[in-house]
């Protein structure tokens, strides 16, 4: 998180308009620290930033003596305070593994989880080159709470989305992308795996050969996983929430 225009368009803990906004408001403010998670190095967001001029806390990040990593959303001195990192360095094609613990399914509509992939602060032109999973419903009750999206390289073309609704049978999903040069492939599976077992959502994205460059992001980028509150807005069930990722894996390939 991760780690945008508002287009109509591994372990964690918490309670569709399929829209990604991670760069709405520009690039993520300055990391103030840094942590290790999963065998990689991550930037912790501090401060105001994208989205949404969002409040970013890097009390609200920590990894526990189990590895697992948690992000909260909480309130203080009158603001709601989310959680973002982003690893230091790039990735690029491979297979991207994420096993979580929390109520994806019935987040409060106000509360935003998302996981993608991104340019990071070098970022010039928003809404491009992004990979995401996201869970949230962007302030509506009706909305499905789950999507994947692809954001080409340029801002002038649109994203490309799937919604879907689920319902867990645990606190525990997994949920992984792969990401190739002429596709990317999104699944999500109740409990914590490494099988396709108990899949409740896909998306195979292929574009033609004409337009895969231009669909399909083709340079490494930042991972971004965030927690957060949608235009700053206080939860409706005016609670605090924490997801834990216990699980990022990360196994490069084209």
């Amino acid at each position: 998180m991760s780690h945008i225009a508002v287009l109509l368009a591994t372990s964690l803990l918490l309670t569709n308009l399929p829209i990604n906004e991670t760069t709405l408001n520009g690039p993520p403010s300055p990391p103030s620290h840094t942590i290790h998670f999963s065998g990689h190095e991550w930037e912790v967001t501090d401060g105001l930033g994208a989205p949404h001029a969002s409040d970013w806390s890097k009390q609200n990040v920590w990894v526990d003596d189990q590895g697992r990593l948690h992000l909260k959303l909480t309130f203080k001195d009158g603001k709601w305070r989310g959680a973002q990192i982003m690893t230091k360095q790039k990735l690029g094609f491979g297979s991207y593994e994420f096993q979580v613990t929390g109520p994806l399914d019935r987040l409060d509509p106000n509360v935003v989880f998302g996981i993608f992939n991104y340019e990071g602060h070098s970022q010039t032109s928003f809404a491009t080159n992004e990979i995401d999973i996201e869970f949230g419903k962007w302030g509506y009750e009706t909305v499905q709470p789950g999507s994947y999206t692809i954001w080409p390289s340029t801002a002038s073309q649109r994203n490309r989305t799937k919604p879907f609704s689920f319902k867990l049978k645990s606190l525990d999903s997994t949920h992984r992308f792969r990401w190739s040069r002429r596709f990317v492939y999104y699944q999500s599976m109740q409990g914590h795996r490494s099988d396709s077992r108990e899949q409740f959502a896909s998306w195979w994205f292929q574009p033609s050969a004409g337009t895969v460059q231009t669909l399909i992001p083709q340079q490494p980028l930042n991972l971004y996983i965030n927690l957060w509150a949608y235009k700053g807005r206080p939860p409706k069930n005016g609670k605090e929430c924490e997801i834990i990722i216990k699980k990022f894996t990360f196994t490069p390939g084209g």
